[in-house]
């Protein structure tokens, strides 16, 4: 049995959060103990996503706040604790250095990195785990474009792991009873993703059509709501939902207009519900 930890920026629901729930909840035997889940902030913290991933390991972090609602055990170091408690790290999405990550022993134990998307960002993700300098480095991409992400030297040795999703998700609930056509998007709402595009696009098909956005709250969030203020009942704003399966199939389509993306789970779990996909290349 191997146990794999993980130390993640934070506890908020996105690909990455629930590639690892896709990960824990899979019905096989892959032969992975989950370690423990080092968080390094409370930005964006998701009671839901917490509660799912204390079902397989603990949740530790530095700083207690209230924030947290007692779900996540205090420590002298989260990432120290993970490293200490597995047989394997994986260490992903940070770009900057804290007294937490440099104080903790990364050489002692092997380090899982992946390479999550294809662009500049996941690049510097990719460089800054590796220079952790880990006893050793387990290189992984979703995708053939994502090993570009790594050094020169390592690109022969990354393993193609394409993102798979939780099927039981997909399948429907109960649809909604909205009486218009939904264009939907799922994901973090925040300019960066592109859902002001969406938005005005939406607008613009007038009368008959109206906009489903779900997801959690960007940085940026008062900004995007007084965009989206102005676009009247046009616009439909939802939290993250665990039911996406009803949500795919009330959609006439789902887009995604990030500049970038990796392999978006939801672009699979749409095709796996049936719902046409619109995305930006």
């Amino acid at each position: 049995m191997i146990k794999l930890g993980f130390c993640i920026p934070n506890c908020t629901m996105g690909g990455v959060t629930r590639l690892i729930l896709t990960m824990m909840n899979a019905p096989v035997d892959h032969n992975i103990e989950w370690s423990g889940i080092a968080i390094g902030s409370s930005y964006g913290f998701d009671e839901s996503t917490a509660k799912q991933f204390l079902r397989y390991c603990p949740i530790y972090a530095v700083d207690d706040t209230p924030v947290y609602q007692n779900l996540v055990s205090i420590v002298p170091n989260a990432c120290q604790q993970v490293i200490d408690d597995s047989d394997v790290i994986n260490l992903w999405g940070y770009m900057r250095s804290s007294y937490e990550l440099d104080t903790a022993d990364w050489h002692r134990k092997p380090m899982l990195v992946v390479a999550h998307g294809q662009c500049k960002w996941t690049t510097m993700n990719v460089k800054f785990s590796i220079n952790r300098f880990p006893s050793e480095v387990i290189p992984v991409s979703v995708s053939q474009k994502g090993i570009e992400c790594f050094p020169k030297q390592i690109q022969d040795d990354v393993h193609v792991i394409y993102n798979g999703v939780d099927f039981t998700r997909c399948a429907p609930v109960k649809p909604l009873d909205i009486d218009s056509t939904l264009i939907g998007y799922i994901g973090r709402i925040t300019r960066r993703k592109g859902v002001l595009d969406i938005a005005d696009a939406v607008y613009k098909l007038g009368e008959g059509y109206r906009g489903l956005f779900v997801g959690h709250d960007g940085r940026d969030r008062d900004r995007v709501l007084r965009r989206f203020a102005e676009y009247g009942d046009s616009i439909l704003i939802s939290p993250i939902r665990e039911d996406i399966g009803s949500i795919l199939a009330s959609l006439g389509c789902l887009v995604i207009s990030s500049p970038f993306e990796g392999g978006p789970l939801v672009a699979i779990e749409s095709w796996v519900a049936g719902c046409p996909v619109v995305s930006t290349a």
